[in-house]
């Protein structure tokens, strides 16, 4: 077991090196899921015939967080994707991974194209308020990604407040893609041409939309991933079901 140190009234985080950015995210995931297990999928199952939090690994593994069952309608299977390290000061965006390195040092496909997942809709969950909401404001914005990781580890369900929750078809994010000229091919094949030639940060395309590349730097991001970052008044669009989930309140935004 590795031992972190961590000192929230610092701005340095004291970063483990043995530990990817996915591994140190599951602690802060799992609070969450909690938050939305008390405060919107319970305050949901009056609407549903059936809601199951999924706990198999297995299942898990495969894409499946939560399963939700409509009178005479297929069933509704969710991954929940959460900006998390955008708690209190949140992006505009959200990003679509397209490929990643895996601890085993191999190039992997990303969620959105990975066939072998079951995912047939994602709730993208963007975290508007927590606890920590005025320390994260008052930091130097050129730290605040800093903070939020350090906050992470340590977050606790009832530190969250508030998150806005987008309902979205897999299919309509990859379909609303290739619309506009960017099919599951040219995708692969542009994050194929970045990593090759090692252009970190955001590639904006020479066509005007709503959405562009960013290759993070394994520096920053162990995994180094390539996503796809759209932005969110487009995802508002392409969403069936949206939601702003309050400890006080459920508001059905769209």
């Amino acid at each position: 077991m590795n031992l972190i140190t961590i000192n929230l009234g610092s701005d340095t985080m004291i970063p483990n090196i043995d530990k990817t950015t996915k591994e140190e995210d599951m602690a802060a995931e799992k609070e969450l899921t909690k938050f939305l297990d008390t405060y919107l999928y319970d305050r949901l199952k009056s609407k549903c015939k059936k809601i199951k939090r999924i706990t198999d690994k297995t299942q898990q593994i495969q894409g499946i967080d939560v399963m939700i069952e409509y009178e005479n309608n297929h069933p509704v299977i969710i991954d929940e994707k959460a900006q998390l390290h955008y708690i209190d000061v949140c992006r505009k965006t959200f990003a679509f991974e397209i490929d990643f390195i895996g601890r085993d040092d191999n190039l992997h496909l990303g969620w959105l194209y990975n066939d072998d997942l079951k995912t047939n809709t994602y709730m993208l969950i963007w975290p508007e308020k927590t606890s920590y909401h005025e320390m994260i404001q008052l930091t130097d914005s050129s730290k605040q990604l800093s903070k939020i990781k350090e906050i992470l580890r340590n977050i606790k369900c009832d530190d969250f407040e508030s998150a806005d929750c987008y309902l979205i078809k897999r299919n309509n994010i990859k379909s609303y893609l290739a619309s506009n000229g960017w099919d599951e091919e040219r995708i692969l094949n542009k994050a194929k041409e970045l990593r090759d030639s090692k252009k970190y940060g955001r590639t904006q395309l020479t066509e005007t939309k709503p959405f562009y590349f960013y290759f993070s730097n394994p520096s920053d991001y162990r995994e180094a991933p390539i996503n796809i970052i759209i932005k969110r008044y487009m995802l508002r669009k392409l969403a069936h079901r949206a939601y702003r989930v309050t400890k006080n309140r459920l508001q059905f935004i769209l």
